[in-house]
């Protein structure tokens, strides 16, 4: 860590080094973090837990505390937005489709940018009590 220090007793300058002990790890400290620890050989991606989830989503709430689920008009018809989608738009589409069976794929839309899922028609009630047990 330190090589060398500069002291300066007068007016000349003369250099001191220093060395720091260093301790080797005992043979019962290794084996007992070999024990805990597996050899570097024997890790692989699948094992590390940083990774990030691929079909998660989450919805978070307003200021207020209620689901941002909103029933809008866009050209005289009758649209629903959640908004705030974290994670995977398209996974938290996919299982709004299966909440509703009966409208068809192309009433959904996914806006990336935003985050924001539309559905064609009024489905906030049902959706929003959905969302209240879930999230």
């Amino acid at each position: 860590m330190w090589k060398q220090i500069i002291t300066r007793p007068q007016s000349t300058l003369t250099p001191v080094s220093l060395s720091l002990p260093q301790r080797p790890l005992s043979p019962t400290t290794v084996s007992r973090l070999t024990k805990v620890f597996p050899q570097i050989e024997q890790v692989n991606a699948d094992n590390l837990y940083g990774k990030p989830f691929r079909n998660a989503y989450y919805i978070s709430r307003t200021q207020k505390g209620n689901i941002p689920v909103y029933r809008t008009y866009k050209s005289q018809a009758i649209v629903t937005e959640v908004r705030r989608i974290e994670g995977s738009l398209t996974k938290f589409r996919d299982d709004v489709q299966k909440l509703f069976p009966e409208k068809p794929k192309g009433d959904f839309t996914c806006l990336m940018q935003s985050m924001t899922l539309r559905i064609k028609g009024d489905v906030s009630k049902p959706l929003k009590k959905y969302l209240n047990e879930a999230f």
